[in-house]
């Protein structure tokens, strides 16, 4: 949590936070976390930028002075600031803080690949990490030793954001190349043209680099005919508009679909509790109650069209838990006077912070709170913020700041990248050159309980998943009514569709998320920072021969 802070602006002291983009003081790190997610907050953010003279160091210079997010540290003078960053303390938080791990290996100061054999040390038959050797590198790796070693071997970063990590007195193992070396050569490996060379090939190329490098592209019709006349420049170009000469969308679709096995990302989401989450919600939506409905359960089972019995099950049993979790709050409503559901103690407490988190709200423990959207003061008790939260004038507002589009008018450029790999993750779209999303991700499926079925996000029926992927259902309903989804355009950075309504679908993640301000929690999440970070990675992998190859050119 204090790096998500510093990020952003905020220097936190042992329990008190500042933010040296408002000028604020807050009293504590929930009330940070919060203060952060702002509309007031992100504009004054964004009107201090990274400075580019100390390029990729993350320095802002702020009213207070020059602020490093990686080291929570305000200096006064750039001078002091190169003194900074030629410091140890700062090299080996810089790399740290921009280290995250990927499904298949890990990115290092956000472009620098790392292989997962790697990242575990192993060379041939040798663990380095472990100084032993093995006969089954699976094993070993799922062994509780090795796990052990490799989170108490620290990383370390050294000259030209070297990678290493300190076997022991005399040796290092460099975990971009892979190889076991004399920690009296360290300095000399690190400069040495091989140790560059492979650290470079390392490097995670960009859209503008990728454009720049690769400026041609071949691209195969419907006919398998090379286009050796269209440059990679031009592909973007292209729109729904007038290419159906070009592309025939049935065939090329069917075609693909047969051939094709899906899956999703190995962190898949219960998209069925997402769905049950909505579905319960959606039935008091536009309700300015503070009462739970207590035809909900009914309702659901009534809304559960064309699923087979055990998701109706799966539903009822997560509804059972809602009521639960509803009673419990409407017991603090109503002041119990049951020791534990009193508002000062610190179950109520907990609950009022994640009511406050998930819908814009500052607060304090002075006794008031203040809703962002609305702009109006709250008497800081569960009941007056529940009930604030709860009504139809607090839910405009908070979705006020959205722009949308549907989907037709928002996609302009439509790739369709294909593999002949066993697994379909780097099978997907590439959606104006910028979103890359899996096969299922956009066509809104998704596996369901048992795993031998899909279920349309759409639609909700659940679909045979073998011997062949339900081509029609796609033909019918995922295309056609997709183009009519509305997009959140607002987020720049995601790709967020409303495929019912207050129900919204991450495209990164592919999770559905029961109303806005849990989206808006949920792109805070690290694990969506994870698999944005996947999804990014997973298009830049492609390797060109195989986007020469295999990219066939769709109309939305």
């Amino acid at each position: 949590m204090p790096y998500e802070l510093h990020r952003s602006a905020i220097i936190t002291g042992t329990l008190n936070c500042f933010c040296l983009a408002c000028d604020r003081f807050l009293e504590n790190r929930e009330e940070a976390l919060c203060h952060i997610k702002t509309s007031s907050h992100c504009e004054s953010l964004s009107a201090v930028p990274y400075l580019e003279k100390f390029n990729n160091q993350y320095i802002r210079k702020l009213k207070a002075g020059y602020f490093c997010e990686f080291c929570n540290k305000l200096m006064q003078t750039t001078m002091h600031v190169n003194l900074h960053l030629c410091e140890e303390y700062h090299q080996q938080n810089r790399g740290r803080k921009l280290l995250k791990s990927l499904s298949r290996g890990v990115i290092a100061f956000n472009n620098v690949h790392i292989e997962e054999r790697a990242w575990h040390g192993i060379i041939d038959n040798v663990c380095c990490i472990c100084v032993t050797e093995f006969e089954d590198e699976v094993l070993h790796k799922q062994n509780a030793s090795h796990a052990l070693s490799l989170i108490q071997r620290p990383v370390k970063f050294g000259e030209n954001d070297a990678i290493y990590r300190p076997i022991d007195n005399s040796s290092f193992h460099c975990i971009t190349c892979n190889k076991l070396l004399s920690s009296s050569t360290m300095n000399k490996h690190f400069n040495d043209a091989d140790h560059l060379d492979l650290y470079s090939k390392c490097k995670v190329r960009s859209n503008k680099d990728s454009d720049e490098k690769d400026s041609d592209a071949k691209l195969i019709d419907t006919n398998s005919i090379y286009c050796d006349d269209i440059n990679k420049n031009e592909i973007n170009s292209y729109t729904r508009e007038g290419n159906d000469d070009n592309v025939n969308k049935d065939e090329t679709q069917t075609t693909f679909f047969k051939k094709s096995s899906i899956d999703i990302y190995p962190n898949q989401r219960n998209i069925e509790k997402d769905i049950a989450d909505h579905l319960k919600a959606g039935t008091s939506a536009e309700s300015d109650e503070s009462e739970y409905d207590k035809t909900t359960e009914i309702n659901v089972v009534l809304n559960v069209k064309g699923h087979h019995e055990g998701y109706k099950d799966a539903v009822l049993q997560e509804i059972s838990h809602v009521n639960t979790a509803c009673k419990d709050v409407n017991a603090l409503e109503s002041g119990s006077s049951n020791p534990d559901t009193n508002n000062d103690n610190p179950s109520s407490t907990d609950v009022i912070r994640s009511i406050a988190k998930n819908n814009n709200i500052t607060y304090s423990y002075s006794n008031n709170a203040f809703c962002h959207p609305c702009q109006v003061k709250i008497p800081f008790t569960l009941k007056s913020i529940n009930e604030h939260v709860k009504g139809v004038r607090h839910k405009k507002k908070l979705t006020a700041t959205q722009t949308r589009q549907a989907m037709v008018v928002f996609v302009h450029s439509l790739l369709h990248v294909q593999s002949r790999s066993v697994t379909e993750i780097n099978s997907g779209y590439l959606i104006n050159n910028k979103y890359y999303l899996t096969l299922l991700s956009y066509l809104l499926l998704a596996k369901n309980t048992s795993g031998d079925g899909l279920i349309c996000l759409l639609c909700g029926i659940t679909l045979p998943r073998y011997p062949e992927v339900p081509v029609a259902h796609i033909d019918n309903c995922s295309l056609p009514k997709g183009k009519h989804i509305q997009i959140i355009t607002s987020e720049k950075e995601e790709f967020i569709r409303e495929i019912q309504p207050d129900a919204f679908h991450c495209g990164f993640c592919h999770i559905v998320v029961s109303g806005w301000n849990k989206m808006q929690g949920h792109l805070q999440s690290p694990e969506h920072d994870r698999q944005k970070s996947d999804s990014y990675y997973q298009f830049q992998s492609i390797n060109l021969k195989l986007l020469q190859r295999y990219i066939t050119l769709v109309e939305l």
